[in-house]
């Protein structure tokens, strides 16, 4: 039985956490042994790792390194503060550059090698999961996760080249983030490869059933509309808030619920007064369930100004959800336009008119509700491509 690595540096919200738990639903247990570690023992998505993955933590140096919110040592806090200074002043702007220039040069010269050696060794998050595989895991086989388009953040491909040199497989997650990475990374063409964000049909229709009492008041005059992700800018939130200020104005009755959590939050909720929104734009924090939500809504909103592959719009597909979509890079390898959803421009006024539209238009909502009943959006099988590549 082999020794597998998975390397995270937690499991709070997100496309790439909730993909890496079904995957760890999916697989047979019989198949291989399975490590977790996480930098920060942390999330909402912790309780619902399988009893068979041993869930592990680093030494401390690199614990505390990682650490938020809480009291370090006095080494660790040098440390941790000289090597966020070096990435601040190199790179004050980009805080993804600012990270890699840190493990550059800090991190990887005080962190030690993990002690025990795997037969693979998976980061399955890009950034500092990937470098401390890279740098400080011993394994046969080194396989990477990179689940955005690389052309939309600012990492350095100098960095990065000599990270991915150590790996076997560089796995991303459509065609679209293939091309964009195989095109920055010409000599390594050969091991970039596609292998999607898995969705367990099975486990999203039945956690659907559990309750929660906050997903929307029995109002059949109110428009439900539902937004997850992070609250980061890259999401697109602020374009929702302006968009759900434009519905008002036209006289539209809605609840919004925007799921997730970020470093924008504080900001997005006092735009949201500012726009006098706040009663119709509800931001519900981290749901570790958001499946109740999605069956209760009557339009999924995705107002992203870029994605690698929203896991979100496969998880409204599975539940035959209207979708209306932002026109981001790489959402036609997701959304058949006018059959899946509706695309609409990156703006706060397309979106608005998209979900207006999706609303009042009965017959081209029926058509994406027909047209998605019609066809089975589940990939569990994709837990094979893991295999392949693992093997």
């Amino acid at each position: 039985m082999k020794r597998i690595l998975i390397v995270m540096p937690d499991l709070k919200s997100g496309g790439a956490e909730r993909s890496l738990v079904n995957f760890l639903t999916e697989c047979d247990e019989k198949r291989y042994k399975i490590d977790l570690l996480l930098f920060r023992k942390s999330g909402d998505f912790l309780k619902q790792i399988p009893q068979f993955v041993n869930v592990i933590e680093p030494d401390k140096l690199t614990r505390d390194l990682f650490a938020m919110g809480q009291k370090i040592g006095l080494a660790p806090k040098i440390i941790k503060y000289v090597g966020s200074g070096v990435g601040k002043i190199c790179s004050p702007c980009h805080w993804d550059k600012g990270r890699q220039i840190r493990w550059n040069a800090v991190y990887r010269y005080f962190i030690p090698v993990l002690k025990r050696k795997y037969d693979v060794a998976i980061a399955y998050l890009e950034g500092e999961a990937t470098y401390y595989v890279a740098d400080k895991v011993i394994a046969d086989k080194k396989i990477c996760w990179f689940h955005s388009d690389y052309s939309k953040l600012k990492y350095s491909t100098i960095f990065d080249r000599r990270v991915f040199k150590k790996m076997r497989w560089i796995a991303t997650i459509s065609d679209e983030c293939v091309d964009i990475m195989r095109a920055k990374f010409p000599t390594l063409k050969e091991k970039i490869i596609k292998i999607e964000n898995i969705t367990s049909e099975r486990v999203i229709l039945k956690r659907a059933e559990e309750v929660a009492d906050d997903a929307y008041e029995n109002n059949d005059n109110t428009l439900r509309l539902l937004s997850i992700g992070r609250l980061v800018p890259e999401k697109g939130f602020d374009l929702a808030v302006a968009a759900a200020a434009i519905l008002k104005k036209k006289g539209v009755n809605f609840k919004w619920n925007i799921i997730g959590g970020g470093p924008k939050e504080k900001e997005l909720k006092l735009l949201a007064r500012e726009m006098r929104v706040e009663d119709s734009v509800k931001f519900l924090g981290i749901r570790e369930n958001p499946y109740p939500y999605i069956k209760q809504c009557d339009i999924v909103v995705q107002t992203s100004r870029f994605e690698g592959k929203s896991i979100v719009l496969d998880e409204a597909k599975i539940m035959k959800k209207p979708i209306v979509v932002t026109n981001y890079s790489t959402v036609h390898d997701q959304i058949i336009a006018g059959k899946e959803g509706m695309i609409v421009e990156i703006s706060s006024e397309a979106i608005a008119d998209g979900i207006i539209r999706m609303y009042q238009n009965n017959e081209e909502r029926t058509v994406i509700i027909d047209f998605l009943n019609q066809n089975n959006y589940g990939n569990s099988y994709v837990v094979n491509k893991y295999y392949k590549v693992i093997d």
